[in-house]
């Protein structure tokens, strides 16, 4: 089944009133959301508020990532931040279009003008819907090569 990404809205720049200022002056924003905007397989679902704190930030992406996955189950996914959308999907040497998997799509949920917050959303969102290893495989792990014992 296909999996659809979050279109954006029909009025261009839309995506403008949903970003701080200082993501709004950096030079590529116009140029990456334009480009979102312009391809099937690309989309935004951002967070309304663009003040947000960072448990309204992390309740938008669990959410939405929460329905799609109801909508679209079973399918495959996958969580991850870039500096570039567009590039990310169709770069020839790692693109996600050119992967095994031939992925779908790829819709954006949070954007930012530094690299802290979107790897804890992205890490925060991983762990979510991975969830935890289970404990004996924790253990497994930590005790692989105990030291001063021979064995497993």
């Amino acid at each position: 089944m296909p999996v659809a990404v979050h279109r954006c809205e029909a009025k261009p720049d839309a995506w403008a009133r949903f970003l701080k200022d200082e993501v709004l002056s950096l030079p590529r924003t116009n140029q990456c959301f334009s480009s979102i905007e312009a391809d099937p397989k690309l989309g935004y679902k951002l967070i309304p508020n663009k003040n947000a704190t960072a448990g309204q930030v992390l309740k938008h992406v669990f959410t939405t990532l929460e329905r799609h996955l109801e909508k679209y189950a079973p399918s495959i996914y996958k969580i991850g931040y870039t500096h570039d959308p567009v590039w990310r999907f169709y770069n020839s040497h790692y693109g996600y279009v050119n992967n095994r998997e031939k992925w779908e799509g790829m819709t954006v949920l949070y954007v930012s003008d530094e690299s802290v917050s979107p790897a804890f959303v992205e890490a925060a969102a991983i762990q979510k819907h991975h969830g935890y290893l289970p404990e004996s495989l924790y253990i497994y792990i930590w005790f692989a090569k105990p030291v001063g014992k021979k064995g497993p």
